[in-house]
């Protein structure tokens, strides 16, 4: 049973600190934005081999029934989407890049705190 995320009323996108902790929630309940996004996602997903980077995000689709909780973007991969749910099948997937892009503008857009870029 796919998760579904079709009936989204909210979107909460918090940092992901190194500790693991959820920081700096942001609510996105903008239906245009929320429908680009879901659109996005429900296209088929590319999976690929999990390399459990640390997350940048965690991304909480609120819809009536439940919360469907997935991680986003590493610093090495800024592409990656994973969750606990079944269909991932232990794997993480690419995001299409229309969901980057949107994602993008919704990041850029907020006062969310600026990292130092990695040494590596």
């Amino acid at each position: 049973n796919k998760t579904r995320i079709s009936n989204t009323k909210s979107l909460v996108i918090s940092n992901l600190d190194q500790d693991g902790n959820m920081v700096n929630p942001r609510v996105l309940s903008d239906s245009t934005t929320l429908d680009e996004l879901i659109n996005a996602l429900s296209e088929p997903t590319s999976l690929t081999d999990r390399d459990n980077c640390h997350a940048d995000y965690v991304l909480e689709f609120h819809t009536p029934e439940n919360i469907v909780v997935f991680e986003y973007r590493c610093p090495q991969n800024g592409n990656m989407i994973r969750g606990e749910q079944d269909f991932w099948m232990g794997q993480e997937g690419i995001t299409p890049i229309i969901f980057r892009a949107t994602m993008s503008s919704i990041l850029a857009n907020k006062p969310f705190p600026a990292f130092p870029p990695s040494s590596d």
